[in-house]
């Protein structure tokens, strides 16, 4: 431990078939999935600029996808398995895991947002100064950042890809008596509509569409 702030990106596999799939309307299942490693790679690079913090790649389902492990040949990623049911208990493991490991501060980004500027994720880090659990919405109603300095009860029974997570999400760091802070609201890339919204650059798209 270099740091005393961890910054986890939860990635899964570019398995053709299992990642973007909501794009295959308008692009194969290869493309979908070379598209996804190329946003895993981006968010990386993102997650590099941010200060002070050590960077996980947290792979689902598992550290030993060639993927992953061609990106751990960065000496500033470290890979962790994803452990628990579904996403929920993933992220509450987590957080929970790097907390005990002698972080003070953790955040979890995902891999849906490859143009997030590093501020947001600096900021947040920022605010668990005074906060118990950060949150930054995204425009589909989830959620994408969370993070907090200590283990959050706010995983249980949330109706994952919904529009109802950020809301339900909030209702129990109420309900718990966490004080929380919300960060400005950013975008995730789902679908075809999404990805004409992102902004393209050298650094962006592997796949051109």
């Amino acid at each position: 431990m270099s740091n005393a702030h961890a910054l986890i990106i939860f990635a899964k596999a570019p398995v053709p078939g299992q990642v973007k799939t909501r794009l295959q309307t308008h692009l194969s299942a290869e493309k979908c999935a070379e598209l996804h490693a190329s946003f895993i790679i981006d968010t990386i690079r993102i997650a590099c600029r941010v200060e002070g913090a050590d960077i996980f790649i947290s792979c689902h389902p598992d550290v030993e996808n060639p993927f992953f492990q061609k990106v751990a040949h960065d000496p500033e990623v470290r890979l962790i398995s994803q452990k628990g049911n579904d996403l929920g208990e993933r992220m509450a493991n987590a957080i929970r895991d790097t907390l005990s490991a002698g972080y003070k501060k953790v955040i979890i980004i995902g891999s849906d947002s490859p143009d997030l500027p590093p501020e947001f994720i600096q900021e947040g880090f920022k605010r668990l100064e005074s906060s118990d659990m950060v949150i930054g919405p995204s425009t589909d109603g989830g959620y994408y950042l969370i993070g907090g300095i200590k283990e959050l009860p706010v995983f249980d029974s949330i109706p994952w890809s919904s529009n109802k997570v950020f809301e339900m999400t909030l209702k129990k760091a109420r309900e718990h008596g966490l004080i929380f802070s919300v960060l400005n609201e950013w975008y995730d890339i789902d679908t075809w509509e999404d990805l004409q919204r992102l902004r393209v650059s050298d650094s962006v798209f592997l796949v051109r569409v």
